[in-house]
């Protein structure tokens, strides 16, 4: 159960942002830690007054998770029996959580950490959040490890604007929120924002992965995922939603350190009455007012292709990934299309979609093709196609952004 979690050290973390080679101590929770070599050091242990079952049947020590954290003493551990925990969650004291089985204790209800102090560290582990979490002025150490959080419904947070600019850039929000805080980690969390609503008339922007205000944030493997924007339909002068980032930092005082991360910005939504006002599509991180980022070694794989063509022509793509990479590309007429994502996996793609092999990368790290040619899109009564890259880098799985490739005049 217990995983090896990379912790953000706090004194380090400016030349650790100056030199993307460095190397964090690494720890599990508040009570292991192990060198780089991967050597555990045991430690103090739990005493065992101070772990408690929370199992919501009434077999444990409590039945809720907000009357198990309101009760324990300071760094207790709670271990969560497989369920899903409602009551809304404020965690404001060091505590260990962890679910007995990973992804399934499902946190139901929104859950808070706040004003942890400089002595103390909350860790949470294996959890599924179902409704969002919020770190918030917090100085102290705060941990989540093999967490997740997949959209479970195709709704996002009202953006608070004016539907005029519901298909912006960078306009929705998160659930998944880091506020004013210093030291905080991820580590192989896969964090994913909802689909935006598909309204008639308006469709609702979809959600960000994740984001970042004024704070310090470290990043070790897993994915961070926008959700597709809405489409607006029904109306003449439709706003249809703009794509989710999977990362949006803001703030003078924010930096995250990203390793080894997926990073996916997600499609805008379809105006589909006049197909003029299309939702911008996400990016794998904005940046705003100031907020800077810093990579480790990872490897990186991109999709470039023109988005805009003469109906019947066929453009040309370029993907870069490392070399040796095992490459494919996955196409599907616009419309039909469902973008690869952690937990949909490579194989449930959606109507119409070809996942076409292209070998292995070469030397160069680049690889230019034609576009296949597929049945002429609208015949099938699409105006488009949409792509992505896909390979397998060392044995593991890499994705690039999804692509639009749009024909610029239709006649159905």
């Amino acid at each position: 159960m217990h995983r090896l979690a990379a912790t953000l050290p706090i004194l380090a973390f400016g030349p650790l942002l100056a030199s993307a080679e460095s190397t964090p101590l690494r720890t599990v929770g508040p009570q292991v830690t192990a060198s780089v070599t991967g050597q555990l050091d045991t430690g103090p242990t739990l005493r065992r007054d101070r772990a408690f079952l929370v199992d919501p049947s009434g077999q444990g020590d409590f039945v809720t998770l907000p009357d198990a954290v309101a009760s324990v003493p300071p760094g207790a551990l709670l271990l969560l029996e497989p369920g899903v925990y409602g009551g809304e969650t404020v965690i404001a004291k060091s505590l260990r959580i962890e679910s007995l089985v990973p992804d399934a204790a499902q946190i139901g209800d929104f859950l808070t950490v706040e004003a942890i102090g400089p002595n103390q560290e909350v860790y949470l582990g294996g959890l599924r959040f179902k409704e969002g979490f919020l770190i918030e002025n917090c100085v102290g150490e705060v941990n989540l490890t093999d967490c997740s959080a997949i959209l479970d419904a195709e709704i996002a947070l009202h953006p608070g604007v004016n539907f005029y600019y519901y298909p912006s850039c960078g306009i929705g929000t998160s659930r998944h929120r880091v506020v004013s805080s210093d030291a905080v980690t991820f580590v192989d969390c896969s964090l994913e924002g909802r689909h935006g609503y598909e309204g008639a008339c308006d469709g609702y922007p979809g959600e960000h992965g994740l984001i970042v205000e004024d704070s310090r944030v470290a990043v070790y493997g897993g994915a961070l995922m926008g959700g597709p924007g809405g489409d607006g339909f029904w109306c003449h002068g439709t706003y249809p939603g703009a794509g989710g980032d999977g990362l949006l930092a803001r703030g003078p005082e924010t930096r995250v350190y990203l390793q080894d991360v997926l990073l996916l910005g997600a499609l805008g939504g379809d105006d589909t009455d006049s197909g003029v006002n299309d939702g911008c599509d996400g990016i794998p991180e904005r940046l705003y007012d100031g907020a800077t980022t810093a990579y480790g070694a990872v490897d990186r794989l991109t999709l470039d292709i023109d988005s805009l063509v003469e109906p019947n022509s066929l453009p040309s793509y370029t993907i870069t990934a490392p070399p040796g990479a095992t490459l494919y590309i996955m196409l599907a007429p616009r419309r039909a299309w469902r973008e690869f994502t952690a937990a949909e996996g490579l194989f449930h793609l959606g109507t119409g979609t070809q996942l076409i092999p292209l070998g292995t990368m070469g030397a160069s790290g680049s690889l230019t093709r034609p576009f296949p040619a597929p049945p002429t899109p609208w015949s099938l009564g699409f105006a488009g196609w949409e792509l992505q890259a896909y390979a397998q880098v060392a044995g593991a799985d890499r994705y690039s952004e999804p692509r639009t490739l749009q024909a610029t005049s239709v006649g159905f």
